[in-house]
């Protein structure tokens, strides 16, 4: 019996141990789903995330989806790829070129494989494939410069006057020389010509160049060597634009949705980024961002509207117009850890008058006006032409054409004028409006209708 009493105790033991186990398990389970990481954005691009808007009649929450510009714009150190290492041309390094340069045809129809790695000291070509990683690639900071360094020595022979060095695409879709020079036409110094001589050069390519694109669409660099020379070490680098950037929308969509919320019903506008960009900040400038209108209509049309954003410096420089004002503009740009009495300083020095810009922001200073036709009669659309830093209530260019009557002795023509009347814009404190604080009268013209009409322009606005 009290065997049988310590089976059963034993078999409780091992139930309860099991279903704890598989409790411990569900609850990591549900944990991980609970916890799932968002997923993360390399570079800026447009990403999926939902509005929340309160309840709905049945106390259920109201969502919806939007698209946001979120992703990195980081600045990224310049990547080495050194093959080979800086030895001091201590001896011959190993090549490796890839199979399909090693089988790549040439200027004379043969495979490289024919030349490659001969036994003969007259007639050895040496090949290298440079590989790119595709991570290195797809860095979110744009590549600025590609620049390319080797080094090449005699081996057994002498380093001859017409020994050649090539870069080759070896895609089959098109066979090409890339670059290609005698080591004895390489504007860049060596020991000489001789036995176990060598020679450096180093050649720096720029977007558009057929080098750089053959870098940045296949990730790799094929270069070659005919008639005894190798290799000492070849080293690519890629340089980056290191400019602060950050992550912004460039074309959006506006749609307006009727929600029936629990506390009544309300008209919500919903703003979708559709493309983004990495855009630089550090100047106020205009930047593009397309709005399109009437969407999956007849009347469908994209417009770019623009928007003004940057940072305001605490100093005003009329334009830039000289060398010397634009010149200035970029130390201190490039210097923006001076203090404001560091600043004035440089400015006398160069003989710029100093005027501090105090409490600017990057503000639209010049728009027009575009009508879009849509189902039911269109609408106006405002459209950013310039932006500058200017005050919180600032006045912005407002035109506004009238068509007069002008006399010609005989009768009358008529001719369009356009007057920049001025607007106000900008916001003051809660108590206080932007408002026009001084005007200015145009001269008197005669309109169509015979009426004459005095036009008054807006001359200095300000908080009232």
């Amino acid at each position: 019996m009290a065997v049988i009493s310590g089976l059963v105790v034993a078999l409780l033991v091992a139930m309860t141990l099991y279903i704890e186990s598989v409790h411990a398990q569900l609850r990591a389970v549900k944990e991980t789903i609970g916890h799932v990481s968002p997923v993360r954005i390399t570079c800026c691009q447009p990403f999926s995330t939902r509005r929340y808007f309160g309840l709905d009649i049945y106390n259920r929450p109201v969502y919806r989806s939007v698209k946001i510009c979120r992703g990195s714009c980081t600045s990224r150190s310049d990547y080495v790829i050194t093959d080979g290492g800086i030895d001091d041309f201590a001896g011959a390094e190993p090549t490796r070129p890839s199979e399909l340069f090693l089988n790549s045809r040439l200027l004379d129809g043969k495979s490289l494989s024919l030349y490659f790695d001969k036994l003969s000291s007259w007639d050895l070509w040496t090949a290298h494939t440079i590989e790119v990683p595709r991570r290195v690639l797809d860095y979110c900071a744009d590549i600025l410069r590609i620049q390319f360094r080797f080094c090449v020595k005699a081996s057994r022979s002498w380093l001859a006057t017409n020994d050649n060095v090539f870069i080759w695409n070896p895609q089959p879709e098109s066979d090409s020389l890339l670059w290609s020079s005698y080591i004895r036409d390489l504007p860049t110094p060596g020991t000489g010509f001789g036995p176990h001589q060598y020679r450096c050069h180093t050649s720096t390519y720029q977007p558009g160049d057929p080098i750089f694109q053959y870098i940045i669409t296949y990730g790799d660099l094929n270069v070659a060597i005919q008639d005894d020379t190798f290799f000492d070490y070849t080293q690519l680098t890629l340089i980056y634009d290191k400019t602060p950037k950050s992550c912004r929308a460039t074309k959006v969509k506006e749609t307006t949705e009727t929600l029936s919320l629990s506390k009544g019903v309300i008209d919500v506008t919903l703003v979708n980024h559709l493309e983004c960009d990495c855009q630089d900040h550090s100047r106020c400038n205009r930047f593009p961002l397309k709005h399109t209108f009437f969407e999956n209509s007849y009347f469908e049309q994209q417009i770019d509207v623009g928007k003004c954003a940057g940072n305001c410096r605490n100093y005003h420089i009329f334009a830039e117009e000289t060398d010397a004002q634009h010149n200035l503009a970029r130390e201190l740009d490039a210097r923006r850890d001076l203090s404001s009495e560091a600043v004035e300083e440089r400015f006398k020095a160069a003989g710029i008058p100093y005027i501090p810009n105090i409490g600017t922001a990057c503000q639209p200073l010049h728009t027009h006006v575009e009508f879009v036709k849509g189902p039911n009669g269109g609408q106006c659309v405002e459209v950013i032409d310039k932006c500058r830093c200017l005050q919180r209530c600032y006045r912005k260019v407002h035109l506004e054409e009238y068509v007069e009557l002008i006399s010609t002795g005989s009768g009358y023509r008529e001719r369009r004028r356009v007057y920049n009347v001025g607007k106000c814009a900008g916001k003051c404190s809660s108590r206080q409006e932007c408002v026009a604080l001084s005007y200015h009268n145009y001269p008197t013209i005669l309109l169509r209708d015979g009426t004459k009409k005095q036009v008054q322009a807006i001359g200095r606005c300000g908080c009232k």
